[in-house]
């Protein structure tokens, strides 16, 4: 069973573009960010990036893994800001990026920053 935590979307004059943090208890997967793209808003499409391996397959459509940023983490909310000035990154993702073996330790908190 897959879990949604947040979605966040961006329109522009083609179609729909969604980023959503899902997750799922199987194989005790962390949270991960989704892309999804829809004509009309209604009917949702999930194209097969192969951008990460999950359950040992590449044919998903996940964008980011906490665990490639840092071994332990947990993303928690995600926000897609369009920034057509930068011609190289013209969409920006930041994400919470949450440590539960942090908590306690006196060490700071993480803060994720992703280009996407």
């Amino acid at each position: 069973m897959l879990r949604l935590l947040l979605a966040q979307s961006l329109n522009d004059k083609t179609n729909s573009k969604l980023w959503y943090v899902a997750w799922t208890r199987l194989q005790h997967m962390r949270p991960v960010v989704c892309y999804a793209e829809s004509d009309d808003g209604v009917i949702w499409h999930k194209p097969m990036l192969g951008l990460q391996e999950v359950c040992g397959t590449t044919q998903n459509n996940v964008v980011i893994k906490a665990e490639e940023y840092n071994a332990g983490s947990i993303i928690d909310d995600i926000s897609v800001i369009s920034d057509p000035e930068d011609c190289d990154w013209p969409l920006k993702a930041l994400f919470w990026d949450g440590d539960p073996h942090r908590k306690g330790t006196g060490e700071p908190r993480r803060f994720g920053i992703w280009a996407a």
